[in-house]
């Protein structure tokens, strides 16, 4: 019986410790460095570090990088790439973003693509009762 209490006590200890570093991380605040080298990342030659920087700034929101994102949205080729920035500019949820990107994607001629980056903008103008028409 003491064993079960002991487990006991470690697991309730264990998950009020996790809770808290969870609590710890939503509040977190990015210093000017970290928002430069996110966006050095972004601007980077290199696509591995291109994409992860992208998802990054995406996950944790970082609107100082939304200007970025909509510039290198704009002159990426690459197809995935730009449904990975279009997810990350629709996480970070700044409209004025948002709104370019629908013009950006309003004039795209490649169907299947632009079927899943309208989806995006779709799903962020309703969810902000936003009304627009797309082409």
């Amino acid at each position: 019986m003491t064993t079960f209490l002991k487990s006991l006590f470690v697991l309730i200890l264990t998950l009020f410790i996790s809770a808290l570093s969870i609590k710890g991380q939503e509040n977190y605040h990015y210093t000017d460095n970290d928002v430069a080298n996110l966006i050095n990342g972004i601007n980077s030659n290199n696509d591995g570090l291109m994409r992860s920087c992208v998802y990054y700034a995406g996950k944790y929101k970082v609107e100082e990088t939304s200007g970025v994102l909509i510039d290198l949205f704009k002159k990426e080729i690459d197809t995935s790439d730009k449904v990975l920035i279009a997810l990350a500019i629709y996480k970070i949820g700044d409209k004025e973003t948002m709104m370019e990107l629908l013009s950006v994607v309003n004039n795209m001629k490649v169907s299947r693509v632009k079927n899943i980056l309208s989806t995006i903008v779709l799903e962020f103008l309703s969810k902000h009762n936003i009304k627009y028409v797309l082409r």
